[in-house]
C-alpha cells in the first residue's frame, strides 16, 4: 500500500499516519483537559484552554492531512485555517497561564497581557491572509520561548509545579525543530508524525503541572 496516498470508498486519503497521530494528539488533549475541568483557579483554567485549543487544532489537522487531495476546496481550506488558528490560540493560552504566576505584578501583567493579545491578533491576520504553516511555527516559537523563560524563572524562585510546565513547553518546542529539519524522513513515519507524538507528550507533562497547581478537589 502506498504510504502517502490511497483510495477508500471513492475518497482519496493522504498521509494516513499523520491523520492517525493527529487523532492520538486530539484524544490526549481532550483527555487531559477533562481531568482539569473542575479547576477554577485562573492559571489552571488557562492551561485547560490551551489543551482544548490544541485538541481542536489536532482534530482539524486530521482533515488537513488526511484529505489533502482536496486542498483546493473551500471546506479543506476552512479546516486548515481552523487548525492554524487553534494552534495559535493554544500558544496564547500558554502565555496567559504563565502570566498567572507570582512573577508578575498587576501593572506588568496588564502590559504583557496587552502584548500577547496584540501578538494573537497579528498572528490571526497573518495566517488568514497567508495560510502557510511557517507562520504558525514562527508564532509558536516566539510565544513559547517566552513561556519557557518565565516558567524557568518561576521554578528557580520556588514554584515547583513550573518544572512540569517548563518540561512540557520545551517538549512542545521540539516539533518545530523536527519539522524544520524534516527528520525523520521515513515514508511510514516522518517529521510530521513525530511532531504530533511530541505534542501529545507535551500535553501530558503540562497536565501534570496543572493538576499539581489545582486543589485536590479540583484535580481528578
Amino acid at each position: 500500500m502506498d504510504p502517502e496516498r490511497f483510495e477508500l470508498a471513492g475518497i482519496v486519503l493522504r498521509s494516513p499516519m499523520a491523520a492517525i497521530t493527529n487523532v492520538i494528539l486530539a484524544l490526549t488533549c481532550f483527555a487531559c483537559a477533562a481531568r482539569l475541568s473542575a479547576a477554577r483557579d485562573p492559571r489552571t483554567r488557562m492551561w485547560w484552554r490551551f489543551l482544548v485549543s490544541l485538541g481542536v487544532a489536532a482534530l482539524a489537522g486530521v482533515v488537513k492531512h488526511g484529505l489533502a487531495e482536496y486542498a483546493a476546496s473551500s471546506w479543506h481550506q476552512g479546516a486548515t485555517l481552523l487548525s492554524n488558528l487553534s494552534g495559535g490560540t493554544a500558544t496564547y493560552y500558554a502565555q496567559r497561564a504563565t502570566l498567572e504566576t507570582p512573577l508578575f505584578g498587576t501593572r506588568s501583567r496588564r502590559v504583557l497581557l496587552a502584548l500577547v493579545r496584540l501578538q494573537l491578533v497579528v498572528f490571526a491576520l497573518q495566517v488568514t491572509l497567508k495560510p502557510v504553516f511557517g507562520v504558525v511555527l514562527m508564532h509558536t516559537g516566539l510565544g513559547l520561548v517566552g513561556v519557557c523563560a518565565a516558567e524557568w524563572t518561576a521554578y528557580r524562585r520556588g514554584l515547583v509545579t513550573s518544572g512540569w510546565h517548563l518540561a512540557g513547553v520545551v517538549t512542545a518546542l521540539l516539533p518545530g525543530v523536527v519539522y524544520l529539519a524534516r527528520w525523520p524522513s521515513h515514508l511510514w513515519f516522518n517529521h510530521v508524525d513525530t511532531a504530533h507524538v511530541l505534542l501529545a507528550a507535551s500535553c501530558v507533562l503540562i497536565h501534570a503541572g496543572a493538576k499539581a497547581d489545582a486543589t485536590p478537589a479540583e484535580a481528578l
